[in-house]
C-alpha cells in the first residue's frame, strides 16, 4: 500500500485531523484556515528523538508517526475530542519548504485552538497521587500568611499543614518535573500562546494553571530547592527538574504580561533565554521564538531547515539589524575567531555564561550610559553596508588596553565540594593578580588595608541587585569586598574544607551580611568569564575573553557600554571583540575626555 500523499498547502492553511473510531486506529484529514479555523485540540508533545515507526491510516493510506504520537492517539480515541493538530501529521515532514512556511505560523496555531493538550507521556502510580492531592496541597499553601520560608522536614511541614517531608507527595511531583517536555524548546510558545492548557500524563489530566500555583508556592516557601534535591544527584543546575520549575515560573509570568498586554520583554532577550533549552535542531534555537519576536523581525528573518546553523545566525543578525539597528545584539557577542563569521553575529548555540553588561532590561531602562547621549539620531545607530557582511557605527576610539590579567572567575559555587573548592582557589588566585594589577594603576601600596574602592567596584561593574532588580551601586564596596574575600578563603582553608560551609563571623549584623551576599553575587555575574585588563591611559576593566594588548576601547553614540575593537590587517576594518566595563566610563566622562583630548568621531567598518 502506497504511503499518505500530502495535497499542497496554500498561505495560512494548516491541516487538521480527526479520529474515525475507537476500534480501529484511523484518521482523516482535512484542511482549514489557521486564521478562522474550525474547533480543535493543538497537541504540545516531545519527539524524544523517535524515528516515526509506528503505522496511522490516514485517510486509508499509511503514515508513520513517532510511538509517542501513537500513545497519545491511543488515548485520545476514546475522547470526544473531535479535531486535532499535531504537527507529526499535519506537517508534510519531507517537504521542506512547506515546513518553512508553517513554522512561521506556530504561534497562530496554538493561539488559536480551542486547546491545548501537553503530553508528558506515561505516568506512574506516585505521579497520579501527587496529582491526585495537589489541589489540596495549594489550599494549604493559599492559607498560610504571611508567605515564609519553611524548612522542609516533617515537623515544619506538618505543622502548616502540608504534606510530611517524607511523604509521597513531593517524590511524584519531583518526577514529574523531570519529564522531558520541561526541558524542550518549541513547548514555552505552544504553553504561553494557549487560551486553555491542560497536562496529560497517562490517563490524568491537570490544568496548566494549578502547577503554575504550586511552582509559586514553591518559590514563596523557599522549598524549590529541596524538591529538587529528592531526584538525587549533586548539580543543581542539569537537573531536569530545575528545567521544569524554571519553566513553569517563566510560562505563567510571560502568559500574565501577555494578557494584560504588557511589554514582557525584547525581541532578542527571547532568543537568550531559549539558549539554554534543548531542541532537536539546532536551527531551532532561533526558529521555535520567533512567536515571540516583533511583526517586523518575524516577517524580516527567513526561515529555511536547509541552511546551516552559520547561515540562519548571520540571517538573523542582519535582519535584526536592518529592522532594529540597535546595539542589543553586539552585547551578546564574544569573538573568539573559530567560526566562519563576522565577528558581530553572536552564536545562540550555547547558552550565553555571561551577564550582560549592556541592554536587555526593558523593564529597568540603561543600567549604563556611556555616550551620554540621549538622541536616537538615525546616523548613530547600526546599519548595514551594502554588498557586504559588514556594519557600520558611528562613534570615536577613546583608549587602549595594554596590559590582561591571565586567566578569569570560574567558581559558581558549584554543588560538588571537591570541584568547588578547586575552583574557588584557582578563581581567587586570579583575583589576587587583578588586585596587584589595580594597585599598579592606582599607585598605591601593596596591602590588603589599600585596595582601591575602584576596583572594588569593578569587580562587580558597579551593580547591585535591589528589590530584584539590577541598579547601579550607591554605598561603598571595600567593606563587602574585603569580607567576601576573608570568607571565600575560609571556604578553601581547613578546617572549613571537609564541611563546604563559608561561616560568617559572629555579629555580623543582617544587613552585613545581605550586603556580602549581593557582592559575591555582582561578582560571579560581572567577573565569570571576562578577564580583567588595564589601559594605556590608566583605566580598568572587564572585558571579553578574548581581549589582548592594543585592542581598543571605544564608545559608540548612543551605546550603553564601551565596547573593545581590534584593528583589522584590512586598512579601515574592525573585528568586534565584544562589550565592556570600564571603571570611569561609563556615565558619559568618555565625551568630555573626547572633546578635551579633540578626538574626531569616525565610521567604524566591522567585519
Amino acid at each position: 500500500m502506497d504511503s499518505y500523499t500530502y495535497s499542497r498547502l496554500q498561505q495560512n492553511e494548516i491541516r487538521l485531523i480527526r479520529i474515525e473510531g475507537p476500534d480501529d486506529l484511523t484518521c482523516s484529514i482535512t484542511v482549514a484556515s489557521v486564521l478562522s479555523p474550525p474547533d480543535y485540540i493543538a497537541l504540545s508533545y516531545t519527539w524524544d528523538d523517535q524515528a516515526p515507526s509506528h503505522q496511522l491510516l490516514c485517510d486509508g493510506s499509511p503514515l508513520y508517526v513517532t510511538q509517542n504520537v501513537m500513545n497519545f492517539l491511543k488515548f485520545w480515541r476514546w475522547q470526544d475530542g473531535g479535531l486535532l493538530w499535531i504537527d507529526a501529521v499535519c506537517i508534510n515532514q519531507k517537504d521542506v519548504l512547506e515546513k518553512n512556511a508553517q513554522v512561521r505560523q506556530m504561534r497562530e496555531v496554538y493561539k488559536n485552538a480551542k486547546e491545548v493538550v501537553i503530553s508528558l507521556g506515561e505516568s506512574t502510580p506516585i505521579i497520579d497521587g501527587a496529582l491526585a492531592e495537589l489541589p489540596s496541597v495549594n489550599e494549604k499553601f493559599n492559607s498560610i500568611s504571611p508567605a515564609r520560608y519553611i524548612p522542609f522536614d516533617l515537623d515544619s511541614l506538618t505543622s502548616v499543614g502540608l504534606p510530611a517531608s517524607d511523604c509521597n507527595f513531593w517524590k511524584g511531583m519531583s518526577v514529574m518535573f523531570d519529564y522531558s517536555w520541561f526541558r524542550r524548546l518549541w513547548v514555552v510558545q505552544e504553553a504561553v500562546f494557549a487560551r486553555k492548557a491542560t497536562f496529560r500524563i497517562g490517563e490524568t489530566c491537570v490544568d496548566l494553571d494549578l502547577l503554575e500555583v504550586f511552582v509559586r508556592n514553591l518559590k514563596s516557601f523557599g522549598l524549590e530547592r529541596p524538591l529538587v534535591s529528592l531526584s538525587g544527584g549533586q548539580d543543581y543546575q542539569s537537573k531536569g527538574i530545575v528545567h521544569g520549575i524554571h519553566a513553569l515560573g517563566f510560562i505563567k509570568r510571560t502568559r500574565t504580561r501577555i494578557a494584560a498586554d504588557l511589554p514582557s520583554d525584547t525581541s532578542l532577550n527571547w532568543i537568550v533565554r531559549g539558549c539554554s533549552r534543548m531542541c532537536s535542531n539546532p536551527l531551532d534555537k532561533v526558529y521555535a521564538l520567533l512567536g515571540f519576536c516583533d511583526d517586523e523581525l518575524q516577517e524580516a528573518v527567513p526561515i529555511n531547515y536547509e541552511s546551516t546553523l552559520m547561515e540562519m545566525y548571520e540571517a538573523f543578525a542582519r535582519a535584526w539589524v536592518a529592522t532594529h539597528g540597535g546595539f542589543e545584539i553586539l552585547h551578546l557577542m564574544y569573538f573568539d575567531g573559530s567560526r566562519d563569521l563576522p565577528s558581530w553575529i553572536p552564536d545562540f548555540a550555547p547558552a550565553n555564561p555571561n551577564w550582560t553588561l549592556g541592554g536587555l532590561l526593558p523593564t529597568t531602562g540603561k543600567k549604563y550610559n556611556a555616550s551620554g547621549s540621549q538622541n536616537n539620531d538615525p546616523q548613530h545607530v547600526l546599519t548595514l553596508v551594502p554588498d557586504s557582511r559588514c556594519i557600520r557605527v558611528s562613534g570615536f576610539p577613546l583608549d587602549e588596553v595594554v596590559h590582561v590579567v591571565p586567566g578569569t572567575w570560574s567558581w559558581l559555587q558549584q554543588l560538588d565540594l571537591t570541584e568547588s573548592i578547586t575552583l574557588a582557589t584557582e578563581s581567587l588566585q586570579w583575583e589576587e593578580s587583578c588586585v596587584e594589577l589595580a594597585r599598579k594603576v592606582y599607585q598605591v601600596p601593596g596591602t590588603d588595608s589599600t585596595v582601591p574602592e575602584d576596583y572594588a567596584r569593578t569587580l562587580i561593574a558597579d551593580m547591585t541587585w535591589a528589590g530584584g532588580q539590577p541598579a547601579r551601586r550607591t554605598t561603598p564596596c571595600l567593606p563587602a569586598y574585603k569580607s567576601f574575600k576573608r570568607h571565600t578563603q575560609s571556604f578553601i582553608t581547613p578546617p572549613y574544607m571537609t564541611s563546604g560551609l563559608v561561616k560568617f563571623e559572629e555579629g555580623m549584623s543582617q544587613d552585613e551580611i545581605d550586603a556580602h551576599a549581593d557582592f559575591a553575587m555582582r561578582l560571579m555575574a560581572a567577573c565569570y568569564q571576562r578577564r580583567f585588563f588595564a589601559t594605556r591611559d590608566g583605566r580598568i576593566g572587564l572585558g571579553p575573553l578574548s581581549v589582548r594588548p592594543s585592542d581598543l576601547v571605544c564608545v559608540f553614540h548612543d551605546a550603553d557600554t564601551p565596547f573593545i575593537l581590534r584593528s583589522s590587517p584590512d586598512e579601515g576594518f574592525y573585528t568586534f571583540v565584544g562589550e565592556s566595563y570600564v571603571h570611569g566610563l561609563m556615565d558619559g566622562e568618555a565625551i568630555v575626555v573626547k572633546d578635551a583630548s579633540h578626538i574626531v568621531d569616525q565610521n567604524f567598518l566591522i567585519g
